[in-house]
């Protein structure tokens, strides 16, 4: 893209559950590979960080602090210190909730 800019991907789902439990799930890493298993097969905690088995080897993933705004960015540090930043958010939609996932 131009002025060295990437393109941005989008990724938004419908789930007909409510924001809180989405977000109070979806917040917790050990659910990382239940909610996210191309990235992740196993996570676990070492010294502090948590550590995910990906397809390219191990990831450190490093998450935004809970906050009630349903944000839920996360850093992904690959072993060859790649870093891909995840912009996500929960937002509420009647009794469901959407979840957007924005990635370069």
């Amino acid at each position: 893209m131009a002025n060295g800019m990437m393109e941005a991907n989008t990724i938004t789902i419908s789930i007909a559950t409510s924001a809180t439990n989405v977000y109070e799930f979806t917040a917790n890493p050990e659910n990382l590979p239940q909610w996210s298993p191309t990235l992740c097969q196993s996570i676990s905690q070492a010294d502090g960080e948590w550590i995910a088995e990906s397809p390219l080897g191990p990831a450190t993933v490093i998450f935004v602090q809970s906050n009630p705004f349903g944000v839920l960015d996360h850093m992904v540090r690959m072993s060859s210190s790649l870093e891909i930043y995840n912009a996500m958010r929960v937002i509420p939609n009647g009794t469901g909730s959407e979840v957007i996932l924005q990635y370069f």
